[in-house]
């Protein structure tokens, strides 16, 4: 009994790990092609619609990570879509993707904003918060830090601005909910993709 727990265990470790693995190779190729596209000096709409492409890539990895990185960039482009900074961005494969992935993970299920409307106080902010995030990773080189900073300037913005738009509190929680997620596995299994961009 006791080799056949350890077998499973194992097993499930390596299950674990090939997973991981899968992720990160994910990731990595992803923020590489983001990485050219900021050197290339395309505008938002055009980095995150290579970023929308790559993630609807290589649907056979589908753990947590990925998929909150998934969704974190479908929200973000549902939200440029919503707000008509990018009207023509494509999101139709990474949505149905990655809501069959989130049905089947109610415990990764947080507020969308695709069912939500515009409204002048979240447009102002959504822009703010994006030209904040340009400038902080072309002022420090790091993408992680900078998302970070992405982050806190929604929550700022709300409260700063007294917007109660839905789209802009919902699109707030998410990143306090997945981005994290993300971050931390950038930080702890790919730090290079933090760091050195533009």
């Amino acid at each position: 009994m006791k080799t056949f727990i350890i077998c499973v265990a194992g097993l499930l470790v390596h299950v674990a790990s090939a997973a991981l693995q899968c992720e990160i190779i994910r990731i990595k190729t992803c923020a590489q092609r983001y990485k050219v596209a900021v050197k290339d000096g395309k505008n938002h709409c055009e980095r995150l619609q290579t970023m929308i492409d790559c993630l609807a890539q290589d649907f056979s990895c589908a753990d947590i990570t990925i998929t909150s990185f998934r969704f974190w960039m479908l929200q973000m482009g549902l939200m440029d879509k919503i707000m008509g900074n990018c009207p023509d961005l494509e999101t139709d494969d990474l949505r149905t993707f990655t809501t069959k992935i989130l049905n089947k993970r109610p415990d990764l299920v947080v507020d969308s904003v695709d069912m939500d409307s515009s409204s002048p106080c979240a447009r102002k902010i959504h822009n703010r918060c994006v030209e904040y995030y340009v400038k902080t990773l072309k002022r420090t080189r790091q993408i992680c830090t900078a998302v970070q900073a992405l982050n806190l300037c929604y929550s700022k913005g709300i409260v700063d601005d007294n917007c109660q738009a839905d789209i802009i509190e919902h699109f707030a929680d998410i990143l306090q909910k997945v981005a994290p997620r993300v971050i931390n596995i950038l930080k702890n299994n790919l730090p290079k993709v933090c760091e050195d961009w533009v």
